[in-house]
């Protein structure tokens, strides 16, 4: 988790400090850490695979079992969506965090502190990325150097058919977590009916592009009947 607040608080440093679109940074940022990901296990341990994590990491906390099931990564999603409503709604940061996204140039005129802002959600993303990780080490016991690839469009897909606008200033926590649940049934629904995995990214980008459009006339409609 501290390397990902790490990666996260520079990402919103060069972001913020360089002027350059987040895009870019971001996008530059996941080749350099994924290319890192494959030449530091290689170099120190000779694999591409990381495992032998003590009991205590894996069955005892992130595996753990009570009645038959693996609860502990559901109760992580659970909470994290608990205090991210929470902080996006109840919160002076949240309130802040939408007029960013919704104006940034309105937003500092307004006096809020925009870059000191987009660093600090930068860093909690990071943050949440790291904890991700650890929730996938924790109940797999291993990882590959290709590990959570193509996890950014699941990602997207996901806010997108939650609600949240592409254009920024809006969406919901309980939106976010409802589009992971139905990107997580849609691919169990291939698996169950034997899809080759490859259709995946196919349906995943066919998502984004129909909930995009829709929000986009969403958006259209709106401002006519304003």
């Amino acid at each position: 988790m501290t390397v990902g607040t790490l990666c996260g608080l520079a990402n919103g440093a060069m972001s913020v400090g360089l002027g350059v679109h987040p895009f870019v940074i971001t996008l530059g940022m996941m080749a350099v850490l994924r290319g890192l990901t494959v030449v530091i296990p290689q170099y120190f341990f000779g694999t591409q695979s990381i495992g032998g994590f003590p009991t205590s990491f894996t069955t005892g906390f992130f595996k753990a079992e009570f009645f038959g099931v693996y609860p502990v990564p559901v109760i992580i999603m659970i909470l994290c969506g608990i205090v991210g409503w929470f902080v996006l709604s109840k919160t002076v940061f949240g309130r802040r965090v939408f007029a960013i996204g919704g104006n940034e140039v309105a937003a500092k005129y307004a006096g809020i502190p925009v870059g000191r802002v987009k660093i600090l959600v930068y860093t909690i993303t990071g943050a949440m990325c790291g904890l991700s990780a650890c929730a996938y080490l924790g109940y797999y016991g291993a990882a590959e150097t290709n590990a959570g690839n193509a996890y950014e469009l699941q990602v997207i897909a996901a806010t997108v058919i939650g609600g949240a606008s592409l254009m920024g200033g809006r969406g919901t926590v309980i939106g976010a977590v409802l589009g992971a649940i139905i990107i997580q049934l849609i691919n169990n629904t291939l698996i169950i009916f034997e899809v080759d995995t490859s259709y995946n990214q196919i349906v995943m980008g066919a998502a984004i592009i129909i909930a995009v459009v829709i929000d986009q006339t969403k958006q259209r409609i709106q401002a006519r009947r304003a």
